[in-house]
């Protein structure tokens, strides 16, 4: 899991610099040379701060994967999991103590999610990189700017209006 506040922080300050959308067109890239898989542009704030950090930290974590050599794919590809589960755990928290709801169909997009990414973790283990990597280069970044503008910006919007402080993980 990505926990190195600095490398959020320096990602941020170097997106802060540049113009919005320039990562998209390839004025930034990665250390290979490769434009991020998800650009700042595409990863909103919802001003819930306990989801915008593990936003963050996917995204980080998303475009390691996107600039990763074959050997570190895989151990990167894992940590991606396991953040995913942890991030997903901390969502799903938030609505079952604040009976959100829009729950119900929020669940069932997280485990389609996971189900697909445990797939392709199968398929790491079984030498078969070209789809994980596939899967996180063309389907992951869309899918997480549809997800956080759609069922994450409603739970966002359900928890501000509740109040209160959502500045820190819950599980």
């Amino acid at each position: 899991m990505v926990t190195n506040a600095s490398e959020i922080a320096e990602h941020t300050a170097n997106a802060a610099r540049e113009p919005v959308g320039a990562q998209r067109h390839g004025a930034h890239r990665g250390q290979s040379g490769r434009a991020p898989l998800i650009a700042d542009d595409d990863c909103i704030q919802l001003d819930i701060p306990v989801i915008d950090i593990i936003h963050a930290e996917f995204v980080v974590l998303v475009n390691r994967l996107g600039n990763a050599d074959p050997e570190e794919f895989a151990t990167l590809f894992q940590e991606l999991l396991a953040h995913t589960r942890a991030h997903f755990s901390t969502e799903e928290e938030l609505m079952r103590l604040t009976h959100f709801p829009g729950r119900r169909e929020h669940l069932t997009e997280h485990g389609r999610v996971l189900g697909d990414m445990e797939r392709f973790a199968d398929r790491l283990a079984a030498g078969k990189t070209i789809f994980a990597r596939a899967f996180v280069e063309d389907r992951v970044p869309d899918w997480f700017a549809n997800h956080t503008r759609t069922l994450d910006s409603d739970l966002a919007q359900h928890l501000k209006a509740l109040g209160g402080d959502w500045g820190r993980r819950t599980g």
